[in-house]
């Protein structure tokens, strides 16, 4: 009978707890749902009054948000121009250039393993057909941090080029040819200069000193470590399909297709990889963790500007009263893509639009009421 009594005792207290577990579990998803509500309610309340945001010229976008180990994700708009499909958290967007700040990675980590160097001259990683005798000292760093002086684009960019589709036919062979030949104003050296260019010679040096493609190298050594698996600068991904892109006149556009600069604009996402991503980096537990973080002191301010500076593959503000916000964003014909975040508090923004319509202001504006007025 005293065993008996135990075993209802025990399985009284069995009942008792997992109850206790089950109220509990039940009561923070209804805790979670009314904050995500609330959030909700917040960020429509800043997109209707704070900003201009068209539906018109941005038939829908997504906003993910990290606090700490949160992601919260919310779609707004269609993922199509008639407004009868929803865009979902695992939609393809191309990243244009945001791709950078994932080759900026990939250098650092590549440096960091004593697989290339980032203070080296970069024409002994070249063929010697390609070297430039009068960029002798070019670094990969001076590439990473736009202070190279090189232009924008090369100036044998644009021949023979589909404006809709305008990296497709420019060959490697082309832009070493730039490179090979360019003369740089020795005003110009290392001052920061944005230029596409910069990102597009990484790949050739990182390809030429490894015997490498691109897309494999960052799939090893960035992607597959941070379990990226909608993420590629492959064009066709069967299992993840592109989300539609449209022009600011709501015509469809075809996806770019890249035979040069892939390390510049080619990298293709979903919210739920960037997310996983930036709250991996600013967790700070990871192995590239220490590589990332090598990317953010800042090198010079940016000419006209009162308080932005240049990174390493990323922009900084310098708050006059709150820590750093680092951003990158970038664009194709038909997609968009920014993440902005404050490290200290270990929170960031992620925006991602069916346009080229880039949302920088809204990711800014979200960024501040998650960081309580800056205050946080």
């Amino acid at each position: 009978m005293a065993y008996l009594a135990r075993k209802i005792n025990d399985c009284n207290l069995y009942v008792i707890v997992t109850l206790s577990i089950i109220v509990a579990l039940l009561s923070s998803s209804r805790a979670l749902c009314q904050s995500t509500d609330r959030l909700r309610t917040q960020l429509e309340k800043i997109i209707r009054y704070d900003t201009k945001i068209s539906h018109d010229q941005i038939p829908g976008f997504l906003l993910g948000i990290i606090d700490e180990d949160t992601i919260f994700i919310e779609a707004f708009g269609h993922a199509d121009a008639d407004g009868t499909k929803e865009l979902s958290t695992h939609s393809i967007f191309q990243l244009g250039g945001l791709t950078k700040t994932f080759t900026a990675l990939l250098v650092q980590v590549m440096h960091d393993r004593d697989l290339i160097d980032l203070d080296k001259p970069i024409n002994p990683y070249l063929p010697s057909s390609f070297r430039n005798p009068t960029l002798k000292d070019l670094t990969l760093r001076e590439l990473l941090t736009h202070t190279s002086g090189l232009q924008t684009l090369p100036n044998n960019f644009g021949i023979n080029q589909d404006p809709r589709n305008r990296y497709q036919a420019y060959t490697k062979d082309s832009l070493l040819s730039y490179y090979r030949d360019v003369s740089v104003p020795t005003k110009r050296r290392g001052k920061y200069l944005h230029a596409h260019t910069n990102y597009a010679l990484c790949e050739v040096v990182l390809e030429a000193s490894t015997g490498t493609p691109f897309d494999e190298l960052i799939h090893e050594y960035i992607l597959k470590p941070v379990d990226m698996s909608a993420t590629s600068c492959r064009i066709s991904l069967d299992s993840h399909p592109f989300t539609p892109g449209f022009d600011r006149a709501r015509q469809a556009v075809e996806p770019w297709k890249f035979t040069s600069f892939t390390a510049s604009e080619g990298l293709h996402s979903s919210m739920q990889d960037l997310c996983h991503f930036l709250r991996t980096m600013l967790n700070g537990e990871h192995q590239l963790c220490r590589s990332f973080q090598k990317l953010l002191p800042k090198h010079q301010k940016i000419n006209r500007s009162r308080r932005t500076f240049i990174a390493t593959g990323w922009h900084l503000m310098q708050h006059k009263r709150k820590d750093a916000i680092y951003l990158h964003s970038g664009k194709t014909n038909g997609h968009a893509a920014s993440i902005h975040f404050v490290q200290d508090t270990k929170t960031g923004v992620v925006v991602l639009t069916n346009s080229p319509g880039k949302l920088d202001g809204l990711a800014l504006l979200v960024l501040r009421m998650i960081n309580h007025n800056w205050k946080r």
